[in-house]
């Protein structure tokens, strides 16, 4: 469980500094490139003060998959976030544990008990009901897009993916440690930012000039800031990727998946409520209490 409970705590952490960080949309990039350059390179420092960075093959090919999945959702996320919010968002990408909890069981033959099967179901009611206030504000002040369908879709894919390669890296592993898998990802991702950074520059001018702002042209000052923050988030990303990993090696995914997920939104949900001062509709209040529910029940 303490790897459930490290990977909670930076998750959450990373969601609020990704908060700050889309509040300074013309350095949202660079933070983004900081933050898996420096993933890469604790990940680097950290395997080889463990013995050295393993090649093995599980490690590499799942390690390439999820860290396309990592910059090709930070892009998609930009966009989410235009369009519907950040609640909207991470609440669509919460109910991408679906493919990876299928995974584990008609792959893996997983076996969770009635009750938590039942967890399992409730937390796809709950994951939405959470983000129903946020979505509500979304249509009313036209934030909606017909893209939106589009994205959502893609990042459930592309997110339920990647947690099923996390699966079949523990499946597969035979020498292979968490960090070396989350090295080669970082590494990946890094590549991709370095490779993407024509495009996202002109997703950040296109959406400056559909907000009526001059093209971005951040002082000197606020790339200082989004390169600490970019550290920060790295830091964070990769504490919270070794954590799930070594999460699945101990306990079966139709239990990690949902109990990350509800717990973490949940945990999102309560800071909105105490620092941010966000009151919640009677859905939200529901998708709540589903979501301790689902706690309870998958733990039984």
């Amino acid at each position: 469980m303490l790897y459930l409970f490290v990977h909670i705590t930076a998750a959450n952490l990373f969601a609020l500094v990704t908060r700050y960080a889309h509040g300074t949309r013309m350095t949202f990039f660079t933070v983004g490139a900081v933050n898996y350059a420096t993933g890469m390179l604790g990940a680097l420092i950290w395997a080889t003060l463990d013995g050295g960075l393993d090649f093995e093959w599980p490690a590499m090919g799942f390690g390439l998959v999820q860290g396309l999945v990592y910059q090709s959702m930070y892009i998609v996320l930009f966009a989410m976030i235009a369009l519907g919010g950040l609640s909207v968002s991470f609440t669509i990408n919460r109910l991408s544990i679906a493919i990876p909890i299928a995974g584990g069981i008609l792959l893996w033959g997983e076996a969770p008990s009635a009750m938590r099967f039942a967890g399992i179901l409730v937390s796809f009611v709950a994951l939405p009901l959470i983000g129903s206030d946020a979505q509500r504000v979304a249509r009313r002040t036209g934030a909606s897009s017909r893209l939106m369908p589009l994205l959502t879709l893609y990042a459930i894919v592309s997110l339920g993916i990647s947690g099923l390669a996390a699966r079949a890296f523990v499946e597969t592993a035979v020498a292979a440690e968490p960090i070396d898998l989350s090295a080669f990802t970082f590494m990946a991702a890094t590549v991709a930012s370095v490779v993407t950074w024509p495009l996202v520059g002109r997703l950040a001018r296109g959406d400056a000039l559909r907000r009526g702002e001059p093209a971005p042209r951040p002082s000197r000052r606020a790339q200082t800031r989004a390169v600490i923050v970019g550290i920060l988030l790295g830091l964070l990303n990769l504490l919270q990727s070794v954590a799930m990993v070594g999460a699945l090696f101990e306990l079966p995914a139709s239990f990690v998946f949902p109990f990350i997920s509800t717990s973490a939104l949940l945990i999102l949900t309560a800071v909105d409520y105490l620092v941010w001062k966000q009151r919640f509709g009677r859905l939200t209040l529901v998708g709540m209490v589903l979501s301790a529910f689902t706690i309870v029940a998958i733990n039984l």
